[in-house]
């Protein structure tokens, strides 16, 4: 047991303000900017030791009675005021406090933790404690827990290292979260976020807590009930320098999105305007679609204007109306998101579908998304036109010969006519002569907005030089909406 008054160098019956001289008179001796031998570090912390137990009187007179038990100094009747069951029950105990010291902290972080997500989902009108709590949710726990899990014995960090590290890695890590959700199914949203920040900080402090407790009690980083703070004489100027930008940091960055959060006139008005995919995430946009299909995309508004806000909703496919929304009253931070169905009317690669956002009655639009989509072409159904040769002819068929006429017979005397002439065997109809095959009728095709020449061509299977020679058409690039094409080489 080591003996406090002699590492001090003060006597037994000394009161407080020798105690304190000898501490001073010490700490000037071997601090880490005077005595640079090998033992610095563990004197200095003998020192520190022995002046937390002296200079408390509680702790002193506890630690009086444990020595004067343990070596037999000070008589009977001190050694009797230590009662033989507290005698038992001391190491327990200490071991049982040592044990919760060394996981104080993480409960700590882990209780922030869940008070945090408990505040932002079940009382959101809070606005400070929301704010207060989601920057050391979001900029400090994550980091904290992973360094106590990555550092678990006291040695490897000293406090300002482990404070400026937990801030690096926590804004690491969460970009990191945000990332991985992106690519889920739940995708970037508030419960998500806090879901998984909460799970995370819950599994990195639970293997912190393991790697602390099967460490010997001497070596883990443990949070001892009596904590001192470091004064401020004992540090290197580089670590002064560094816990005071630390916590300028921090108390900027609370003041900051204290600020930001609760103020509503000084903050930059806008309205969020996005289109997702049909998943509802920001992927999987159409890109190729058949004349008429439906696709389907959904848009969503919030309004950040400060107050309620009308707007009017319009979508084009290639500069025609495909669908609107009118009157649509949004409140202040309110958010309106639907699926809507479009469906593409003509054919054509590069298409733009725009979105355009109006804001009360301007006119002028508010705010426009647009994407590029291909409309293939599905077989347009030829436009015959009935020719001349078509209408009320029927097929050509030769007239049917006719028998000679009798030839004139001498007359024969009545008593003895003439035997009947065998009846004549009934002749096989002539076939009917096939007519020569006359060229079949070409089809016709109307030009549709956005049809070019080489794409009537390629769908009917010809030349494009074929139809503009059959249509008296010097420049294949004139063509028009609404104009009959005869399209050679085809049949209806």
């Amino acid at each position: 047991m080591k003996d406090y008054y002699d590492i001090l160098g003060v006597g037994l019956d000394a009161d407080q303000e020798v105690i304190d001289a000898a501490y001073r008179r010490l700490e000037r001796t071997y601090g880490p900017d005077v005595y640079t031998g090998a033992d610095a570090i563990e004197r200095m912390r003998e020192l520190d030791e022995a002046y937390a137990v002296l200079r408390d009187p509680a702790k002193r007179a506890r630690y009086d009675r444990i020595w004067h038990y343990a070596t037999g100094e000070g008589g009977r009747a001190e050694s009797e005021a230590f009662s033989p069951p507290l005698r038992k029950q001391q190491p327990e105990r200490a071991e049982h406090n040592l044990g919760v010291n060394r996981t104080v902290d993480l409960a700590l972080a882990v209780a922030c933790a869940v008070a945090t997500t408990l505040i932002v989902l079940l009382v959101p009108f809070l606005e400070a404690a929301r704010v207060g709590l989601g920057l050391v949710f979001v900029l400090f726990l994550p980091g904290y827990v992973l360094v106590a899990a990555l550092y678990p014995r006291k040695d490897d960090l000293d406090l300002v290292e482990r404070l400026a590290l937990s801030l690096g890695l926590s804004i690491a890590v969460v970009p990191l979260i945000g990332l991985a959700l992106n690519y889920s199914p739940w995708g970037i949203r508030l419960n998500p976020i806090l879901a998984f920040l909460t799970l995370f900080i819950v599994l990195a402090a639970s293997v912190a807590a393991y790697r602390r407790l099967t460490l010997p009690p001497g070596e883990a980083m443990a949070i001892p009930v009596d904590l001192l703070l470091p004064k401020l004489r004992r540090l290197r100027l580089a670590d002064r320098l560094l816990g005071l930008l630390l916590v300028l940091a921090l108390a900027g960055l609370g003041v900051g999105g204290y600020f930001l959060a609760t103020s509503s006139a000084g903050s930059e008005k806008f309205t969020e305007f996005y289109v997702l995919g049909p998943s509802g995430k920001a992927e999987g946009y159409p890109t190729t679609v058949d004349v008429g299909q439906e696709f389907t995309l959904i848009l969503g508004i919030v309004n950040h204007e400060g107050e309620e806000v009308s707007y009017r909703l319009q979508a084009t496919i290639a500069g025609s109306l495909a669908a609107s929304v009118d009157s649509l009253q949004l409140a202040n931070k309110e958010k309106w998101e639907r699926p809507i169905t479009l469906a593409a009317t003509r054919r054509g690669s590069n298409q733009k579908v725009e979105f355009i956002l109006y804001k009360g009655d301007n006119d002028a639009p508010y705010r426009t998304l647009h994407l590029w989509l291909s409309v293939g072409s599905s077989p347009p159904q030829a436009t015959v036109t009935p020719t001349s040769r078509q209408e009320g002819l029927a097929p050509p068929r030769l007239p049917t010969p006719e028998s000679p006429p009798p030839s004139p017979t001498a007359a024969t005397p009545l008593a003895s006519p003439p035997p009947p002439a065998p009846s004549p065997l009934p002749e096989a109809p002539l076939p009917s002569p096939t007519p020569s095959p006359a060229t079949p009728p070409p089809s016709t095709y109307v030009v549709q907005p956005g049809d070019t020449l080489m794409g009537i061509a390629a769908v009917f299977g010809v030349y494009f030089a074929e139809i503009a020679t059959a249509n008296g058409i010097a420049n294949p690039n004139l063509i028009y909406p609404g104009q009959t094409l005869v399209i050679p080489g085809t049949s209806p």
